[in-house]
């Protein structure tokens, strides 16, 4: 019934209804009155224990509405947050993440990454100190706020970056269920985060065609390269002209018109339209 319908809700402002044939208003948890005081304040004592994402929310509908979260909603969630994650029943021990509440996370971070102010949303959670729900080794920095604005801009992938200097990252991977490909994304990140920090002066002399050499020939993940972008760091241009010009380029011949000017079919051939494509990357550059 509608009762328990509403009682299923999370926040008040979201447990209102209106009877139609009998002209009736249902506000069980005074949810009229919270909007009109704009507070934010979730229905009963274990809200965030049964759904985490619903913190999500209480920060999307703060950053949309400008309302405040109450300070009793506000203390809850601070408390199940400090304890997250928790671990399923004894009857799915094996499962040591619950994956309903993994997947709500991250469903709910893709809406707020496609249609809200992220940046704004993710201060509100380490405002409230209760950022350890995604990743609790995360800095609300300028270099962290320009990333997500980057990220947003390649149309990278949020979770990832939200998570790619989490420590354990295994432990965190694991936590919102990420799959194969994109573990493997994170491990190459870091690894090229750390070849770059570990030779800064070698690469530092990196010409346009050096750069296109070493992204390509070591098969770096477009997504990889996206992380190195909003990552800041010295070197994030050449992987942005990478991104969006370099692999563009092609060498301005193809193998048949190096036969007709005498090149025999092989190797060499392969090797003269590489030498040419890295000539018109440098001087693209100019």
């Amino acid at each position: 019934n509608i009762n328990q319908d509403l009682k299923r809700r999370d926040f008040s402002i979201n447990a209102i209804a209106f009877e139609i044939l009998e002209n009736k208003i249902y506000d069980l948890f005074e949810g009229i009155s919270d909007i009109k005081n704009k507070e934010l304040n979730l229905l009963h004592n274990n809200s965030i224990k049964d759904d985490p994402s619903r913190i999500l929310r209480c920060a999307k509908y703060a950053s949309r509405l400008k309302f405040d979260i109450s300070e009793t909603s506000l203390k809850q969630s601070k408390y199940f947050i400090n304890h997250w994650p928790w671990e399923c029943s004894e009857n799915e021990s094996r499962i040591k993440f619950p994956p309903g509440i993994s997947i709500r996370l991250k469903m709910e971070l893709a809406e707020i990454f496609k249609n809200d102010n992220v940046s704004e949303i993710i201060g509100f959670l380490y405002k409230w100190k209760v950022i350890s729900l995604i990743n609790k080794n995360i800095k609300l920095d300028t270099t962290f706020l320009r990333g997500l604005r980057w990220i947003k801009k390649l149309e990278g992938n949020l979770m990832l970056y939200l998570l790619k200097d989490s420590y354990p990252l295994k432990e965190h991977c694991d936590r919102f269920y990420i799959n194969t490909k994109e573990v493997k994304i994170l491990y190459e990140y870091l690894k090229f985060k750390n070849i770059l920090k570990n030779e800064t002066e070698k690469y530092m002399k990196f010409s346009p065609s050096e750069w296109t050499k070493f992204i390509e020939e070591n098969n770096i993940n477009q997504d990889t390269v996206k992380l190195l972008i909003a990552d800041g760091g010295l070197f994030w241009r050449p992987f942005f002209k990478w991104l969006f010009i370099y692999r563009y380029i092609e060498s301005g011949k193809n193998g048949d018109e190096l036969i007709r000017e005498g090149w025999s079919e092989g190797k060499a051939i392969g090797e003269e339209l590489k030498r040419m494509r890295y000539l018109q990357i440098d001087n693209s550059n100019k």
